[in-house]
């Protein structure tokens, strides 16, 4: 008898180191899952950056550029105050862009906090207790995030005024070229530069989305297999990450970006209308 209940117990102990062998390993999986959310996130974020800082930086304002505006101005009706906003207009747009900067740094803190919450994962833990529906929240929050980002940056347009306004300034100095010829001539020039810079707001634009929409793919992928960790083999759950990991690298800048947007906006309102994480984004499941 006694003998019976040593072999049941050393199978038992098998049976738990398997089993938290298993679980390390699953895991292992959701801990890289994290870190490539953060990997995408954190380049939407620099992207999306990238087009807020263009679209208020302002071309360094030299004495001939201000002596020039202030010929141009001094046929109209001008106050002090406004003249001074025009010269100093350079320096206001790097102000904001610090301020842009660092709102968007913030945000960059919450992803590298997020995945933080995995470190200690494959030392013990293994999902247990409160930890797992913080983060589980939070990855859904990130996944939210990146998908309103995408969809805020295609419904405005993206400009990049410093080089708008150096052409602008351009056009205005080939139109008081006397000679003709010269004249079409700089101001064919700068028209085939305004479609290059056309171009590049829109690849930048489209770059920027399809990047959010990664993020989002992996945070949604997070997001699950959180909610499944208990229930996914490790085969299941490495297949999910594949799959994922996939589709990711087929989304390229040749997507239809419109058509990409549509199928996300099913995944976000799935999201908010799903019972489970419903309760998990109100807060009433702790």
């Amino acid at each position: 008898m006694k003998r019976h209940m040593i072999i049941n117990l050393l199978g038992l102990l098998i049976f738990i180191a398997l089993l938290a062998g298993c679980n390390k390993e699953k895991a292992e999986a959701v801990k890289l899952a994290a870190e490539k959310l953060r990997v995408e996130a954190i380049s939407a974020i620099e992207k999306i950056n990238g087009l807020f800082t263009q679209s208020i930086t302002m071309p360094a304002a030299h004495t001939d550029e201000i002596d020039r505006i202030v010929r141009d101005i001094e046929k109209e009706n001008i106050n002090a105050e406004k003249l001074s906003f025009l010269m100093n207009e350079a320096e206001t747009g790097r102000g904001t862009a610090e301020k842009v900067n660092d709102e968007f740094e913030k945000i960059k803190q919450g992803y590298y906090q997020f995945e933080g919450m995995f470190r200690s994962l494959p030392k013990g833990s293994y999902f247990a207790g409160k930890g797992v529906k913080k983060a589980e929240k939070h990855a859904i929050q990130l996944t939210v995030q990146m998908l309103n980002f995408a969809e805020y940056l295609q419904k405005y347009p993206v400009q990049f005024t410093g080089k708008r306004t150096s052409l602008i300034e351009r056009i205005n100095e080939a139109k008081k070229l006397q000679d003709q010829n010269l004249r079409k001539e700089r101001l064919s020039i700068i028209g085939r530069e305004i479609l290059q810079l056309k171009g590049e707001e829109q690849k930048a634009k489209q770059e920027a989305i399809l990047q959010c929409l990664k993020a989002a793919e992996t945070g949604k992928l997070v997001a699950e297999l959180i909610r499944n960790y208990n229930s996914l083999s490790i085969e299941e759950l490495l297949g999910s990450i594949r799959n994922t990991l996939n589709f990711i690298a087929e989304i390229s800048s040749n997507q239809d970006v419109v058509s990409l947007l549509e199928r996300y906006k099913s995944v976000e309102t799935a999201i908010k209308n799903d019972p489970y994480w419903n309760a998990i984004l109100s807060g009433k499941v702790m």
